[in-house]
């Protein structure tokens, strides 16, 4: 995992925290729930760039050759 992948993470946190504490009712709850389709989002893409990079190069070469 890299420090961008952290970040975004924290960010999340941090306008999560600033939600519970900012926001009453449904407009908090529809707050929290954005906040973690995107986090739930990024650590799939996150996984999946780790997915590729673990396939290797030669993977590629053997489909551009299909």
């Amino acid at each position: 995992m890299n420090t961008r992948f952290y970040k975004a993470m924290g960010a999340f946190a941090a306008l999560g925290l600033l939600a519970t504490f900012t926001l009453d009712g449904e407009i908090r709850l529809a707050t929290w729930l954005f906040l973690g389709l995107f986090a739930v989002k990024t650590v799939l893409a996150m996984l999946r760039k780790r997915a590729e990079e673990e396939e290797g190069p030669t993977s590629e070469a053997e489909g551009k050759m299909e």
